[in-house]
């Protein structure tokens, strides 16, 4: 999976993308599906850290575990893959 991440970007996306979508009652999920996004992109935690401006210490808290970013950390995180946090309306049945 990593390889094929790293191969395409769109991909990536839509990976991460989806683990939010699926994964919205589970934030760890998604914060692995991170993890794995950078590892593709062959970006260290202090890679992350020093290209978005954060400490090294608050990148990993962030993206491990019991990780709980802000949305300024995530942004920031999601800004140095590439990426951006975007808001889309919940449809709502007819």
């Amino acid at each position: 999976m990593l390889e094929r991440l790293r191969k395409n970007k769109k991909e990536a996306f839509e990976y991460l993308k989806t683990s939010l979508e699926e994964n919205a009652d589970f934030p760890s999920a998604f914060l692995l599906s991170l993890r794995r996004v950078s590892q593709a992109f062959d970006m260290s935690m202090e890679d992350i850290a020093k290209e978005a401006g954060i400490s090294t210490a608050a990148i990993y808290k962030a993206l491990g575990e019991k990780g709980s970013p802000t949305i300024d950390t995530l942004a920031s995180i999601l800004k140095t893959m590439g990426f951006k946090l975007t808001l889309t309306a919940i449809e709502e049945a007819s």
